[in-house]
């Protein structure tokens, strides 16, 4: 009911009295439609369109549920990215200078903003990755003894990303790679994968951007799960279960 009253811009009333026309909703077009075995009813041409409905099909259980967990995934992330928007334009904050896309994160954002405002997106395609593994791999040449082998662990770490993603995609991973990071040694930070000519590509011109918020996310919570796992001290192994004879 609240979904129908956003989608037509009406206002849900709890009395039998005739309602004021101002409350009633709108739609250009009402029908009965069949999708697969099921009867629903839709409504198109509706002025407010704040609510809306995502029919999604395919041939097994299996997919669909892939296919749902996908979406709402990008839904979430594309309502984050708009509130966040938003929220800098009420507060008077220069907009321009936060949409620029930027191949780095958070310490390489600020040097590309100078205004100080977070980017709200990055590039994608582990064009971001490659880009934060060049400059931790510099701040590791600043440090000495342990400090500097553990940064250098976690650039490699940066680093596998790409490798991840191409090997998941089938493609030669380590030509690839060694081609990004060549670029990004040249300082071409929106090189990232491009999966549908398995090659290196812009990910800026292509499109290919991630949520700032959701890629900084992602990477602290994975440096929280090593730090958790490396404070292990020891393991304690449960004795195999006893199998009873045949």
């Amino acid at each position: 009911m609240e979904r129908l009253a956003a989608a037509l811009g009406a206002e849900i009333i709890s009395t039998f009295d005739a309602p004021d026309p101002s409350k009633l909703g709108y739609c250009k077009k009402m029908e009965e439609i069949m999708i697969g075995e099921d009867k629903v009813i839709r409504f198109s041409g509706c002025k407010r369109g704040e609510a809306c409905t995502i029919v999604l099909r395919g041939g097994s259980e299996h997919g669909l549920e892939e296919a749902e967990r996908s979406l709402h995934d990008a839904l979430a992330i594309l309502s984050q990215l708009v509130l966040e928007q938003k929220g800098e334009k009420q507060s008077g904050l220069d907009t321009s200078a936060s949409l620029k896309v930027d191949g780095k994160v958070d310490k390489a954002s600020q040097l590309a903003n100078p205004t100080g405002a977070q980017p709200l997106v990055v590039c994608g395609g582990g064009a971001a990755e490659l880009a934060m593994a060049a400059a931790v791999e510099e701040l590791a040449r600043t440090e000495e003894g342990k400090v500097s082998l553990a940064i250098e662990a976690f650039a490699k770490a940066l680093r596998q990303i790409p490798t991840i993603i191409l090997e998941n995609g089938g493609l030669d991973s380590a030509d690839i790679v060694s081609r990004l990071r060549v670029a990004h040694l040249r300082g071409e930070h929106t090189m990232g994968v491009d999966m549908d000519s398995g090659s290196v590509a812009d990910m800026k011109v292509k499109g290919v951007l991630e949520a700032y918020k959701s890629k900084l996310s992602q990477i602290c919570f994975a440096a929280e799960a090593a730090e958790m796992i490396v404070r292990v001290d020891d393991i304690i192994r449960c004795a195999p279960r006893e199998r009873s004879g045949m």
